[in-house]
């Protein structure tokens, strides 16, 4: 089965006719319509399903991978040692929500409300690892939990900086 990368590398003409064929297909046979439009819709709540279960299960992958690493972190050393394990594995998942959130979203909205549901992920599988984490990983965790808060936060005002920065024209050279 071609994927949607083959298809839209493939000639761009075949897909045009196709797409005038299915638009012109009702109207030159009305019986057609109302089966048209329920294929329509049909094709619409497939893949909209289908684009919000993968989303699903790559952010509960992404959130698994970073709980599982965070109390791997907090397992082994001092305290200071765990703090900075626990650092450098929040801003890897802050990292990777990120440019997943940019490469799957529609636009910038939607990258943002993607990238909020993974932070919202990892904060409550974080709250739930508390839980479950012995005493001496809880003071690790607790601190993974602020930096996520934190950030999270600083990660997305300098998304939207870099937005406002490449949405300003260029200031004309003068000579």
């Amino acid at each position: 089965m071609p994927s949607l990368g083959d298809i839209l590398k493939a000639d761009s003409m075949p897909l045009v006719g196709l797409g005038v064929l299915g638009l012109a297909l009702p109207f030159l046979f009305p019986a057609l319509r109302p089966q048209f439009a329920f294929l329509v819709k049909s094709g619409a709540k497939l893949f909209l399903e289908a684009e919000l279960g993968a989303e699903g299960a790559l952010a509960d992958h992404l959130v698994d991978a970073a709980v599982d690493a965070l109390i791997g972190a907090s397992s082994h050393g001092s305290d200071e040692h765990r703090k900075v394990r626990t650092e450098h594995e929040i801003d890897r998942f802050v990292s990777a929500a990120c440019a997943a959130a940019q490469r799957r979203g529609w636009d910038e909205e939607d990258a943002e409300r993607r990238y909020r549901r993974h932070v919202a992920k990892l904060d409550s599988a974080l709250s739930q690892a508390r839980y479950r984490a012995h005493p001496s990983q809880r003071a690790a965790l607790d601190h993974a939990h602020e930096l996520l808060a934190h950030r999270a936060a600083k990660a997305r005002h300098a998304t939207v900086r870099s937005e406002k920065a490449r949405a300003k024209p260029a200031k004309p050279l003068r000579t």
